[in-house]
């Protein structure tokens, strides 16, 4: 399908494109709805590994993050340093990306990788440490501040004994 990975990401068709002479050929990606609330942090960390290596005239590949059908690239073949030991000629080493999600409620969030003007130079997007951390609530921070004054008062009065 021309439009199945975009449409997919809920991304217009032509959005994983560079520009005319930079079209995505192939991609793949894992999609995921949830809720959050707002404060709620994303985290993972990433590599992009690939065969698409800049000397050989590409370098457009690259890895990218869609949250409710805004992307944010992560990174590019380009930017990949040679590998040596692995079965893939270059990668970008581990990242770390964070998001905070600053409303509440259904969230659609999509992580994937696309080969640009090639079939042939394949590249890979690895993920590891995928958390969504909730914000504690206002009534957690009063529990805690309780329990400290508690502590700090019974402290004292042992003291005065």
């Amino acid at each position: 399908m021309p439009d199945g990975l975009e449409q997919g990401l809920s991304l217009p068709l032509g959005a994983l494109d560079g520009d005319a002479l930079s079209q995505a050929t192939e991609g793949s990606a894992l999609l995921r709805t949830f809720n959050v609330s707002a404060g709620d942090r994303l985290s993972f960390d990433w590599m992009l590994s690939t065969m698409d290596i800049a000397e050989t005239g590409f370098g457009l590949d690259y890895a990218f993050v869609v949250i409710d059908g805004q992307r944010t690239d992560l990174g590019t073949a380009a930017s990949a340093a040679p590998s040596g030991n692995t079965p893939y000629a270059a990668h970008t080493g581990w990242s770390t990306f964070e998001y905070v999600f600053t409303g509440s409620g259904s969230v659609t969030l999509g992580v994937g990788v696309v080969d640009v003007l090639d079939y042939t130079a394949s590249s890979q997007l690895q993920l590891d440490n995928f958390a969504i951390a909730a914000v504690p609530e206002p009534e957690t921070y009063a529990m805690l501040i309780a329990g400290l004054g508690l502590i700090g008062a019974v402290a004292r009065r042992r003291a005065r004994n």
